[in-house]
């Protein structure tokens, strides 16, 4: 279950699995829906945004997202927090980089 906070966004993926063994990316060609598009929209790539103002800080709600592509679907849970990111981190903190 993937977390996505205060006027975040996560990159959901689709995955073809082929009748020969192969699988491809293919998350630009499914229709992807959210059940509850009061807290949350998607894009046609699969990007989710939380667009949930909350309330009360760090409250949650579960939103269901599906995917459908030629007869198929599948569907997930994304957890929608109220909480917003209040710092940053880079990681790693030092680093060094060698020339060519």
């Amino acid at each position: 279950n993937q977390y996505v906070a205060r006027q975040s966004s996560f990159k959901l993926n689709a995955r073809g699995n082929y009748s020969d063994g192969s699988t491809s990316d293919i998350s630009s060609q499914v229709s992807w829906s959210v059940d509850d598009s009061s807290i949350a929209s998607i894009s046609s790539s699969g990007l989710l945004t939380n667009t949930w103002a909350g309330g009360v800080n760090n409250a949650t709600r579960i939103l269901n997202v599906s995917a459908q592509f030629n007869g198929l679907s599948d569907a997930t849970q994304v957890t929608i927090v109220s909480a917003q990111v209040s710092s940053l981190i880079i990681n790693p903190t030092n680093l060094t980089v060698a020339p060519n």
